[in-house]
């Protein structure tokens, strides 16, 4: 510690970036966006910080709390019950599971935020400032690297996202294979994966393996960077299914930064930011063109190139900078490249030769640092950060229950009706797979990505069929529900049957496509649902009768049936292949309904219908992850020993 001591200067970073929430009353936060959305208003307004700054209200607060769901009911957060009918969970990667900042946030709900950006803010400083250590920096150089990883622009852009929580395991990569470490390559690997961002994962991939082989050459990293993606293999494969399932993986990519942009480089912020509202450039992102290490840090990392100390690293960040500009093929957004890059600025600045003035040097990359990310994020009072939802809401959980609600236009946005406990047919998730893709289709035959936006009110009988109980649109509503102070109308939706009946008088049809047209054009899709892999012969015409839903939890659905004939137990929740049936406890055949719900056959009887869900790609997860998990004991553990052995006879014979 005598030697390191600058290095405990890094712990006042988080407090000279955000006074007044590390520490203090204040939560480091962007949940003043939902005071400008219906379900925390009682009329129409509101105005927000930093309008760019949604997402982490709007999406990843939404998915933290189907986490937290399905844990308070000791399951695995598979499956979320409160968008699309339905989507699987893990299956979309940014609800982040794995990230040590998920688990702080839901382990302390008062103190969880602020802890979470300590812990990001700390480990990317703390890997930086190792890194720069093992390549030659001095105790001031450590902590210069890793003061400009923590003020860099990308961790303080994406800060609360999952981008940033993937970024930080970027300089421990590099460090791993620096010192040829199996079990830190192979771990920080696994950090990296279990971020949450899978964009931002390949782009640190991208940056490892080219370091990899511009510098370190150590070959056998490869086989423990490859070890580290099987450890995290429970938390990727989910989204790997989900992702070879999904309608729109063709629209993505194609992002470059535009020319002008790279003038962030030589001043912060050069083109504006969208909270001091001098942001104008159409077609631009800002949070993209955020590429601008701070001033001193610059300087810092431009002396160490000229002086030839590492200048790989600045090799490395030119390689990121072009692609980020001409980009490349593929699904992903190369734009942001530019800003991860900076964390190898961060470390090539802590690199400068510098002798007296390393304190003032230190000072300066901090002060330039949290000057120049000064707007990016903010802090709120805890009114804000825990808003309530609006009295109204109450009326609507309680009319809805367990069944749906669908917004018109932009009422309700998705999300926030999970938020105050609604189920909604819409939602903002990705990826979007093709049975979501047909449901939405249903509901607007112009299908506008990512909200899928509903312009106008469906027929009666697709809202019995996917147990809609409350339309709420902006415009006035005839015949209406009056709730009292609301900036929404609501329509109550009567004739359903809830989410699970039973169906005398199935149509066979030959696949998910037929059956969502044919379901569009039944006039009673309650009794005569088309149903895939029909088989037997079934009369023409029935009833539908409801059937109870006696327990439920985000993976699982009991239901109780009494059927007078054979008919088709359906749940109008989404189809997915993942999901499992067993009726009276033996296994049965699960269906697809309308091509979008599930269903299952039942004889005359009585019975007891249970789904589970537990997607391919987790259960196959499994086995790699045990596999990988044995290669990193083996090598390991016993390789750890015996380096220990001879650094204990290194120096008898020295």
């Amino acid at each position: 510690m005598r030697t390191h001591w600058p290095l405990l200067l890094l712990l006042l970073i988080p407090v000279a970036m955000f006074p007044g929430a590390i520490p203090g009353p204040e939560t480091v936060s962007a949940n003043d966006h939902l005071s400008v959305h219906h379900a925390y208003q009682s009329s129409a307004g509101g105005r927000v910080r930093n309008p760019h700054l949604s997402d982490p209200a709007l999406q990843f607060k939404a998915l933290r709390e189907a986490v937290h769901r399905s844990i308070e009911h000791g399951e695995v957060p598979l499956w979320n019950p409160m968008i699309w009918a339905g989507a699987p969970l893990m299956g979309d990667a940014q609800s982040a599971v794995g990230s040590p900042a998920t688990w702080l946030r839901l382990w302390l709900p008062e103190a969880g935020p602020d802890a979470a950006v300590v812990w990001l803010l700390l480990w990317v400083g703390l890997g930086s400032a190792l890194l720069a250590g093992s390549l030659g920096a001095g105790p001031w150089g450590t902590a210069i690297a890793g003061a400009a990883a923590m003020t860099s622009p990308y961790v303080s852009v994406w800060l609360l996202h999952p981008h940033a929580a993937t970024a930080v395991w970027l300089p421990w990569i590099l460090w791993g294979l620096q010192r040829r470490s199996r079990a830190v390559t192979a771990l920080a690997v696994a950090g990296v994966l279990a971020g949450g961002h899978p964009e931002t994962a390949a782009h640190v991939g991208m940056i490892a393996v080219a370091a990899l082989v511009v510098h370190f050459r150590w070959w056998c990293g490869l086989i423990w960077m490859t070890v580290g993606v099987g450890l995290a293999a429970p938390l990727w494969m989910p989204f790997v299914e989900e992702v070879l399932r999904s309608s729109t993986l063709h629209a993505h990519g194609g992002n470059t930064l535009a020319a002008g942009q790279l003038l962030d480089l030589v001043w912060p912020n050069i083109h504006g930011h969208p909270v001091p509202e001098t942001w104008n450039r159409p077609g631009w992102s800002w949070a993209d063109g955020r590429i601008h290490p701070g001033l001193a840090a610059l300087g810092l990392a431009a002396a160490a190139g000229v002086r030839g100390r590492a200048r790989w690293l600045w090799g490395v960040w030119a390689g990121c900078m072009a692609i980020a500009v001409f980009g490349m093929p593929g699904p992903l957004n190369h734009a942001r490249l530019g800003g991860l890059a900076t964390l190898v600025l961060a470390v090539s600045a802590g690199l400068a030769p510098l002798k007296r003035v390393q304190p003032l040097a230190f000072a300066g990359v901090v002060v330039t640092g949290v000057w120049a990310g000064w707007h990016d994020q903010g802090s709120l009072p805890s009114s804000e950060h825990r808003p309530e939802p609006a009295a109204w809401t109450s009326h609507l959980v309680e009319r809805v229950g367990s069944d749906r609600v669908l917004g018109l236009g932009w009422a309700l946005q998705p999300n926030t009706g999970a938020l105050v406990g609604v189920r909604d047919l819409r939602g903002y998730d990705l990826p979007v797979s093709r049975d979501t893709e047909r449901l939405q289709s249903l509901l607007n035959p112009r299908p506008v990505r990512p909200w899928f936006r509903v312009d106008s009110l469906p027929p009666p009988s697709l809202l019995h069929f996917l147990a809609v109980r409350v339309v709420l649109s902006p415009d006035p509503l005839d015949p209406a529900l009056n709730w009292g102070e609301a900036p929404l109308h609501a329509q109550a939706v009567g004739g359903g049957l809830g989410r699970a009946w039973l169906a005398s008088a199935p149509q066979s049809v030959p696949d998910a496509r037929t059956a969502a047209r044919r379901l569009q054009h039944t006039a009673d899709p309650l009794s005569q649902p088309p149903v895939e892999g029909l088989t037997g012969r079934w009369p023409d015409t029935g009833e539908a009768k409801a059937v109870a839903i006696v327990s439920e939890s985000p993976n699982r659905v009991r239901i109780q049936a009494r059927a007078d004939a054979p008919a088709i137990a359906v749940l109008a929740d989404a189809w997915h292949p993942g999901w499992r049936v067993t009726v009276n406890g033996a296994p049965a055949a699960p269906l697809r309904v309308g091509g979008i719900v599930r269903g299952v056959r039942v004889d005359a009887g009585t019975h007891e219908i249970e789904w589970s869900f537990s997607p391919d790609g987790w259960r196959l997860a499994w086995p790699v992850f045990g596999a990988s998990a044995l290669v990193f004991g083996i090598g390991v553990v016993p390789f750890r020993r015996r380096r220990r052995q001879r650094d204990k006879i290194a120096p008898r014979t020295g």
